[in-house]
Formats: structure tokens, C-alpha cells, sequence
């Protein structure tokens, strides 16, 4: 009896774990078709924002892009339809520009131009194109690498044909290759390289190098050298760097007069008028004047390619939201498209037209900057060079004279005497103490020497500057030992807090610009090792595509030209699309709803029969003769065999034992 009732209590046991999962099974259930009904309920009488076809939109915008008026397109993506055209081969056929799954490379090369010519961000981009933030990302830096991949075709030395008017100004300069010189572009960056990017008027910038034919067609661009770096530090890395400025020994290029006038690059007079402006109502009075004008109306041809490439590009007028990496392959782009437009123009009469209002502009706004005015004054002629004691007291007498203003005006580090009575004046006002100018002088020189010491500890390898605790930490303190021996003043600044570190720097940082991120357009193609193909999910040129506005295989060369006889016929109006349900049809929902409504309600039906331990032992107790262990062995079999209880009901009660000997497993002896 004791081991009857352990395993009754087994059985017990067990039932309820298998009555607990049927629980957990009928509560998913019912969740299921609570949220189904839920969400039917919410379909029905819910009201919803209409489903428009965003491809419809899409082909339709893209349409009046390239495909609808040549103002239209100029005005939009900067080229005409014609150039559009061109261009699209261009990039496909040499800058290995593929499409992609879902972007066509059209759409890919108008988003990419869209951005250019108008500095929209990306959610701008997104409300007209209907496109992802992430797919417009991707795409932009496909086409910039397809781009910057036929650098090597557009920026290089070529052959040119001037008209009357610029073969005129050319005509003194013989073996001149064109003009060279620097100009600004403003790019955002981090916070800690702000004072190497800053220029002379305050701006962050890129100081970018250019050199252009008479024809404004830049020969080599070298963007990313620091705002703070000077011209003439530029030219001198472009000329040695490995993708170098090229300039044969017989021939050479105009520049201003910030550069040294030397072999390869023929400067202006220096002291004697030389902008255009300056010339108004003047006619030349020497040799030099004559010169100087002859010079700047020909160099005058880089300041206008500058001017047409900015005010075509409106990216490069203001900042940016790129990285500065990002931005410096924009500016080398830009300058490729320059190029393209510029030699498409020859064949495009609108392009041309828009180059000659372009020109036009640049010209006046030009000719209207304010100069520094010189006065130069003449006397009587030197008929004789002789030394005489007199004009050698007058020339040292004047070098003293000018090395006792030069230091009185620049100062200490730049400033002037007036700027430290007037920061003594604010200071003593704001403080309500006497501060002299002499006090703030050895302050600024105090800051100076913290400036120095502390930059050269955090120029070497396992120093750092912690903000947060505003002083220097060290990774490895024998290695600070190491370096007191021989910087002994360093040694105050281990434990030093600095709480206006920040604005040390920016008050005694001088011309800090390394040039690391200076690169032309070849020097991308090597660093970004940009591939043949450019990604996985490109379509390859030999898989026949559709494109978005047509039916013809985009690789097809001519493709392009045919779908421009394809028009969308709708109107660019929104037009409201079929409702597409992300559920599926809704019939189906309901029946397959209804399927599990009615599986759960025979499953609960099923389990509302299921044996009871008081019935199997009333029915075997009602078999009469039954053994007592036959009884024991009948009620467990019984119990699990639920059909065979069912049918052993159905028999006589004189039958009844029978039908267990004989159906009940035997044990093995």
C-alpha cells in the first residue's frame, strides 16, 4: 500500500506541472487574440495618415531635376541636362560608379550635386528625395569617391585657346603655365584644433592652394593645410610633396606678392600699386607700375576661377556639418566638377552663358574690395651710386627708427601697448583693485611660459591632459622621472592644476599648422583605397537593370539619352497609392483568428473531459472477482490509457475483467 501511495503522489505531482503548462498555453493564446481584435478594431475605426507612393514621387522629382527645363537643372544640380548626361557616363564609365540595389546611379549623382550646390543636410535631402538619412550617406560618399576617382583626367596640364580679350592680358607672359594662390574655405572642427585652424581674421578655415590655367581651369589643388599656415609654407609643401606641383625649369606661374619672387613663380614689385582698383583714374608712372598692372590683370584669372568655384559650390562658401576629412575630399571634388563644367562649356552654350554671369560677378565684387592704400612718392632722380658717410648714419639712423616702432608696436606676443592699458583699465574696474599695465604684462608672460613648458610635456608619448581633474596625468611614472632630468622646470606642473588651460591656449597658441591633413585628389584615391567595385550591394555593369524612369538597361551607354524621351506623365502633384497593410489581407487575419479561437475552445473542451481518479476506481471497483493486485495494476493503466477507459465502459460488467487480463501489458519474468 505504502508504494501504491508514492506513486499516487507521483502521478499527483506530475499532473499538476502539466496542468501549469496548459495554463501558460491557453493565457498566449488568448493574448494572441486579444491583439489580434485589438488590432482589426484599430484598423476599422481608428483613422490613419494616408499611404502615398513615395517611388511615383521620387521618379517625379528626379524628372523636373534633369529631365524638365534647363534652368530647372542649372539652378538645382549647377549642370545642364546635356552636362548631366555627360556626366553620368563620366563617373560610370571612368570613376567606376555603379548602381546600386534600389539607387539608380542618376538618382545617386542628384542627391550628390543637390548637396553641393546648395549645402542642404541630410534631412533636407530626405524630404525630396524620399530616401533614408543613412542611404543618402552612403550614396554622397560613393559618388565623392567615384569623383575623386577621375581626378587624375580633369586636374592636370592641358592645352587651351584663349579668345581676343584674355590672350590680350597673356601676351607679355611668355611660358607662363597660369596663376597660383591661396584662398580660405571655412570647415568646422574639434574644439582642441581650433587655434591651428584659425586664420589672421579670426575665421576657421582650410588655407587651400590653387593653380589655374588663363582659361580658369585649375592644374592642381592642395586643400587641408590649417587656416593659421601662410601661403607661402603651402606652396613650399606642394612642390615637394609626392603628388607635387609640377613646374618645368623654363616655365613658371604669377603670384602675388605674399610669395618670394624666385625661379618658377614670377611675383609684383613689392611697394608699388599693384590691385586693380587702385588703378582707377591712374595711368602707370615707372617701369614697375607698368609691370605691376600687366601682372595683376593676368593673375587676376585665379581669383576669378576661386570666385566661380565658390559661388557655383555653396558648400565651400560656409561650414560645413562634414568631418574635416570629409570636407577636404569635398573641396577636391568641387574643384573636379569646376574643371568638367568648365570644359563642357566649350561645347554647351548654356553652360557658357552661365559661366559669363558667373564671371561677371566675380569680377565686380573684385574690383570693389578695399585695398591698403600706398603712398608712393617721387623725387628728384639718383643719377650715381656712391658710399658716403652721411647716407650711412641716415641708413642706420633709419633702422633704429624702424626697430624701435616695430617693437613698440608689436609688443609682447603680438600686442600693443594700448592692449594692456586697456585690459588694465577693465580689470581694475571689474575688481575694484589697482592692476597696472605692467601687471597684466607679467601675467601674459607668466601664461606664456606655463604655455610652453606644459605643450612640450603633452607633445611627448604617454602624457595626457585631463579635463575633468584640469592638469597633466602620466601613464608610466618612471617615464616622468626620466623626463625631469633634462626639463627641470616641468617638474613644478606634475601635480599643478591649470583650471584656464583652455583659454591659455587660445591666448598664447601662435602658428601651430602641420599640414597633416592636407591632401589633393590623388593623394584621396591612395589613403581611402578606393576599389574598382564600389560595395557589395552594387549590381554589376553586366546584369541588365532597370532604371527608375525607364525600361532600358542602365549600363546601356545610350540609356540615358533615351529615357530622356520618357516623361513622367503624371503631374508632380502627391497621388494617393492603394493602402498598402503590412498585416496582410485582412480577411486572412480574421480567419486564421477564427482557426485558433475554435483550436483553443477544443482544446479546453478536450481538457474539461479529462479522467478523473474518482471515476476510473469506482469503475474497477465495480468489476466483480477482480484481484486485489490485478485492481492496483488496473487503476494505473486506466489512468494513462484514457481511450481504453473509455471502451472498457462500454463492455458488460462480465466482461469487463476479461478485457483487462487480456489488454493490460504483462510483466516479464
Amino acid at each position: 500500500m505504502d508504494g501504491h501511495l508514492i506513486h499516487v503522489n507521483c502521478k499527483r505531482k506530475r499532473n499538476e506541472e502539466e496542468d501549469s503548462e496548459e495554463m501558460d498555453v491557453i493565457v498566449f493564446t488568448l493574448s494572441v487574440i486579444i491583439a489580434g481584435l485589438s488590432w482589426l478594431y484599430i484598423d476599422d475605426f481608428i483613422p490613419r495618415e494616408p499611404s502615398y507612393d513615395w517611388d511615383h514621387e521620387r521618379r517625379c522629382y528626379l524628372n523636373r531635376l534633369f529631365r524638365g527645363s534647363e534652368k530647372e537643372c542649372i539652378d538645382q544640380l549647377r549642370v545642364s541636362k546635356q552636362g548631366f548626361a555627360n556626366l553620368y557616363k563620366v563617373l560610370r564609365e571612368k570613376g567606376k560608379l555603379t548602381r546600386t540595389k534600389n539607387v539608380s546611379i542618376e538618382e545617386a549623382v542628384a542627391m550628390f550635386l543637390h548637396i553641393l550646390a546648395h549645402n542642404l543636410k541630410y534631412r533636407v535631402i530626405h524630404l525630396n528625395f524620399y530616401r533614408s538619412k543613412e542611404t543618402i550617406s552612403r550614396q554622397f560618399n560613393r559618388v565623392l569617391s567615384a569623383v575623386l576617382r577621375i581626378t587624375k583626367d580633369y586636374l592636370k596640364l592641358h592645352e587651351y585657346v584663349l579668345n581676343e580679350s584674355d590672350a590680350g592680358r597673356w601676351k607679355w607672359f611668355e611660358n607662363c603655365l597660369g596663376a597660383l594662390d591661396g584662398s580660405h574655405i571655412q570647415v568646422t572642427v574639434s574644439a582642441e584644433v581650433r587655434p591651428r585652424y584659425r586664420n589672421r581674421k579670426g575665421d576657421i578655415s582650410t588655407n587651400m592652394l590653387g593653380a589655374c590655367s588663363p582659361d580658369l581651369i585649375f592644374i592642381y589643388v592642395l586643400p587641408g593645410w590649417e587656416g593659421s599656415a601662410s601661403d607661402s609654407r603651402v606652396l613650399r609643401d606642394a612642390i615637394c610633396r609626392h603628388h607635387r606641383l609640377h613646374v618645368p625649369n623654363d616655365k613658371y606661374y604669377l603670384v602675388d606678392a605674399g610669395y618670394t619672387n624666385g625661379p618658377g613663380f614670377l611675383a609684383p614689385y613689392r611697394g608699388t600699386r599693384y590691385h586693380l582698383n587702385e588703378w582707377t583714374s591712374n595711368t602707370p608712372a615707372n617701369y614697375k607700375e607698368l609691370f605691376n598692372l600687366r601682372h595683376t590683370v593676368a593673375r587676376n584669372a585665379i581669383e576669378r576661377s576661386f570666385g566661380v568655384l565658390k559661388k557655383r559650390w555653396s558648400i565651400l562658401r560656409t561650414r560645413s556639418f562634414f568631418d574635416i576629412n570629409t570636407q577636404i575630399r569635398i573641396i577636391n571634388a568641387c574643384c573636379v566638377l569646376h574643371n568638367f563644367i568648365r570644359i563642357e562649356q566649350y561645347h554647351d552654350p548654356i553652360l557658357a552663358a552661365q559661366d559669363s554671369r558667373i564671371i561677371a560677378k566675380v569680377d565686380r565684387a573684385l574690383y570693389s574690395q578695399q585695398v591698403t592704400q600706398e603712398n608712393v612718392t617721387t623725387g628728384d632722380e639718383i643719377t650715381c651710386v656712391k658710399v658716403t658717410k652721411q647716407w650711412t648714419a641716415f641708413r642706420d639712423m633709419l633702422a633704429n627708427k624702424m626697430f624701435d616702432d616695430y617693437r613698440a608696436r608689436r609688443g609682447d606676443g603680438g600686442w600693443k601697448p594700448y592692449a594692456y592699458n586697456s585690459c588694465s583699465s577693465v580689470l581694475s574696474t571689474q575688481f575694484a583693485k589697482a592692476i597696472t599695465p605692467d601687471d597684466v604684462r607679467h601675467r601674459v608672460k607668466l601664461w606664456k611660459k606655463y604655455y610652453g613648458i606644459v605643450s612640450d610635456i603633452l607633445a611627448q608619448s604617454g602624457f595626457n591632459w585631463d579635463a575633468s581633474k584640469e592638469m597633466i596625468t602620466v601613464d608610466e611614472e618612471p617615464a616622468w622621472k626620466d623626463y625631469i632630468k633634462s626639463h627641470k622646470d616641468a617638474k613644478q606642473f606634475r601635480w599643478k592644476v591649470i583650471p584656464n588651460w583652455d583659454d591659455i591656449v587660445d591666448l598664447c597658441a601662435k602658428d601651430r599648422a602641420t599640414g597633416e591633413g592636407a591632401k589633393t585628389g590623388l593623394d584621396e584615391i591612395e589613403i581611402l583605397g578606393i576599389e574598382d567595385v564600389n560595395d557589395s550591394e552594387s549590381v554589376s555593369g553586366e546584369d541588365v537593370v532597370k532604371d527608375f524612369a525607364t525600361g532600358s538597361n542602365s549600363n546601356n551607354p545610350d540609356s540615358f539619352e533615351n529615357s530622356d524621351k520618357k516623361r513622367c506623365q503624371s503631374t508632380s502633384t502627391s497621388v494617393m497609392a492603394p493602402t498598402k497593410k503590412k498585416g496582410g489581407d485582412k480577411k486572412e487575419i480574421k480567419n486564421s483568428l477564427g482557426r485558433l479561437a475554435s483550436s483553443l475552445e477544443e482544446y479546453l473542451h478536450s481538457k474539461a473531459n479529462t479522467l478523473s481518479v474518482d471515476e476510473v476506481y469506482e469503475v474497477v471497483s465495480a468489476i466483480p472477482d477482480l484481484e486485489e493486485e490485478v485492481f492496483y495494476k488496473a487503476c494505473n493503466w486506466l489512468i494513462e490509457n484514457e481511450k481504453s477507459f473509455h471502451l472498457l465502459k462500454k463492455f458488460p460488467n462480465d466482461k469487463k475483467k476479461n478485457y483487462l487480463l487480456t489488454s493490460m501489458p504483462r510483466e516479464k519474468k
